[in-house]
């Protein structure tokens, strides 16, 4: 009872220290960005795909909603992951404050864990966001763009829960590196590099190795574009990224704490 009550209150203050930072506002204007981004293209090419549903009297939402999601997890979200803890520890790293935290008398596993559930919070309340902005645009869509009228029809929230979810498990595995990466370094710059590189070497790995399946950040990429199992929750990519994550999480709590006994 009283460890749920460090971890708890550690938790309650994470939330408050990063109130007036940076976090929150990534929270709402990344998505915001790659929503609007993608409402001008929408709007801008008028892609097939939808305007042929449209046409034929088809629910054209469940292909608007994985439009946005292959967007937000292929191109975006994985650079969204490193800036965020990069944020979140950078503030600790640069006030020098790791010493005083583990003076206080509070369990070290405490300190770490509401430091990871709090970044993983903030992940999940970033997609669920962007879950909003995804339906919001899609109406807006309909009232500047005849041809893009999808107002008519249901607009498939469920389904559009579904793929932030999805989204959400296909970054653990990714979100377990950058927390670690966050945690060991100071320099923010770490974190942005290993972000790019991921994105990109999983763009290019995922033309044809056969492997790739097996790549951490390829996984979001892999269960957006997954069409036999886009309905499916628990598919291919995302097991493998829980797995993957799980391990990672573990190995870097173990590395972190045997750090800060040595210290």
């Amino acid at each position: 009872m009283l460890q749920r009550f460090y971890l708890l209150r550690e938790l309650k203050a994470e939330f408050s220290k990063y109130r007036r930072t940076m976090v929150y506002w990534l929270m709402v204007l990344c998505p915001l960005a790659i929503a609007f981004f993608v409402f001008v293209i929408n709007n801008w090419t008028m892609p097939t795909s939808l305007t042929q549903l449209i046409e034929k009297g088809k629910n054209p939402w469940e292909m608007y909603i994985i439009i946005h999601y292959r967007v937000m997890s292929i191109m975006l979200l994985p650079l969204y992951i490193a800036m965020m803890t990069g944020v979140i520890y950078g503030r600790e790293h640069r006030n020098n404050t790791w010493k005083h935290l583990y003076a206080l008398p509070i369990p070290q596993w405490s300190i770490e864990l509401s430091k990871n559930i709090f970044s993983l919070l903030i992940l999940l309340f970033t997609l669920l966001i962007y879950a909003g902005f995804v339906l919001l645009s899609g109406y807006v869509l309909s009232m500047t763009n005849p041809k893009m009228n999808l107002a008519p029809f249901d607009n498939h929230l469920g389904f559009n829960l579904l793929m932030a979810l999805k989204v959400f498990l296909s970054m653990i595995s990714i979100w377990a590196v950058h927390n670690w990466v966050g945690r060991r370094f100071s320099s923010f710059g770490y974190n942005i590099g290993l972000g790019l590189v991921g994105v990109i070497s999983a763009g290019v790995l995922i033309q044809g190795w056969k492997y790739v399946k097996y790549y951490p950040y390829a996984f979001p990429a892999l269960g957006v574009l997954d069409k036999q199992g886009i309905h499916t929750l628990f598919s291919q990519p995302i097991v493998y990224s829980l797995i993957v994550g799980a391990v990672l999480w573990a190995i870097s709590f173990w590395d972190i704490h045997r750090r800060t006994i040595r210290a």
